[in-house]
């Protein structure tokens, strides 16, 4: 379900957004932190106005998700804005979820559901759970220096159209199912979910 905001939430998110499609060079470890902070200040202003429980505790919440996780997930916020042409968001589960475009969440299909907030469990734990074919690795696949871009020999290179974070690790979600997941030490494994 997409976030409702109210208009200067609006307004501080697509500033930060803005920002991010301007840059012409690749993004500082400041710029990212500052970066994930602004949309961290979004998220949490517009979860308060819509969700049941206490907000204080809601944006303590918010913050933990993603912090540890902040210069992964900066980056690729950045890519998604910069590479693929905007950011759009929604939230899965309690989950916020970052997309490059309005059709991405039904090309993501059922993979953002698998996680869920209230779930402590690493990513590829839950995934496992949830997914029939569980989370497999698959090996042979090269991340492209400081991007988001994936590739397998002799097949084209793939974008990421969307991602989260929580509990200290990042996912993003590709064509025909391929999931990434990156931890904080930015060791990373990808599976097919189709």
């Amino acid at each position: 379900m997409p976030y409702v905001f109210e208009d200067d939430d609006f307004k501080t998110l697509k500033e930060t957004v803005d920002k991010m499609v301007a840059a012409k060079r690749p993004m500082s470890f400041v710029e990212q932190q500052l970066m994930a902070t602004a949309l961290l200040f979004s998220i949490s202003t517009a979860t308060k106005v819509h969700h049941p429980h206490d907000a204080d505790a809601l944006t303590d919440d918010i913050e933990g998700l993603v912090v540890k996780a902040s210069v992964a997930f900066a980056s690729l916020l950045n890519h998604l804005s910069n590479e693929m042409g905007g950011v759009i968001m929604g939230k899965v589960n309690g989950v916020p979820w970052f997309f490059v475009d309005e059709l991405a969440p039904e090309v993501c299909g059922f993979i953002p559901s698998f996680l869920n907030v209230d779930d402590e469990r690493p990513l590829k734990e839950q995934i496992n759970d949830k997914y029939k074919g569980g989370w497999r690795p698959f090996e042979g696949f090269e991340i492209r220096k400081k991007s988001w871009t994936i590739a397998y020999p002799g097949d084209p290179d793939m974008q990421p159209l969307g991602g989260a974070a929580l509990h200290g690790e990042v996912i993003a979600i590709y064509p025909y199912g391929w999931t990434m997941i990156v931890q904080e030490d930015s060791s990373f494994e990808i599976a097919r979910l189709d």
